[in-house]
């Protein structure tokens, strides 16, 4: 079914715009900061140390996290309107509502499978898929939701590591600098994560769009 008059592509495309420029903020500081700290490491090793790549690993993560957070809101936002976009076009079999779209991030256990789920549907029911095809596999989508997953694990792996250090008399056997190198491989995970969405913003946006244009060609 083509898209109708009740489907808000025009603002879709703003929102999208402002989630894709923080995105990419995202994705540039974690590139720097995972580059800076794989630097710093064979500095380490070399025995010559450079508190400058230290030094410029720790404040791009600073800054990474700030717009990281900031991101969340347009990104949200454009999940919300893209999803109700579907269902305001009158798309049978949609197993996902804007808001349960939404909603399942902040929803223990379900976060790591519904957003996936719901992402998926997002990309095909826009691209004109019929809903017996709603879920198949798409390999941004997949790859996207690859990424932050990892970058999930790694980030509890690093954070584990680090309360137990910080237990008395309790001592980790891994080396000083595998924290390090657990670090770099989450940036670079989320910065995988942040190209993959950036494009997903993308061209579910202009696939709305698209089939904007075509049902207002035949109105």
């Amino acid at each position: 079914m083509l898209f109708g008059g009740h489907v808000k592509a025009d603002n879709l495309r703003r929102i999208a715009g402002v989630a894709r420029f923080f995105i990419w903020i995202v994705l540039a500081t974690a590139m720097v900061s995972a580059l800076a700290t794989i630097g710093w490491l064979v500095t380490y090793v070399t025995d010559t140390g450079s508190p400058l790549l230290l030094a410029t690993a720790s404040v791009t993560q600073v800054a990474m996290m700030l717009v990281f957070l900031l991101s969340v809101i347009p990104i949200l936002i454009w999940i919300y309107r893209a999803h109700a976009n579907l269902a305001n076009a009158g798309l049978d079999g949609l197993r996902h509502s804007a808001g349960w779209a939404v909603a399942s991030y902040f929803v223990p256990f379900a976060n790591f499978v519904v957003p996936f789920g719901a992402m998926r549907e997002l990309y095909n029911r826009s691209a004109g898929e019929p809903q017996e095809f709603g879920h198949i596999s798409v390999g941004a989508v997949t790859s996207w939701w690859a990424c932050q997953l990892g970058a999930v694990v790694v980030w509890i792996i690093v954070a584990v590591s680090a309360l137990i250090d910080a237990l008395p008399g309790v001592y980790l056997l891994t080396p000083f600098w595998a924290r390090y190198a657990w670090t770099a491989l989450m940036l670079a995970l989320l910065a995988g994560s942040a190209w993959f969405l950036q494009r997903i913003v993308r061209e579910v946006t202009e696939a709305q769009q698209s089939l904007v244009n075509v049902a207002a060609t035949f109105d």
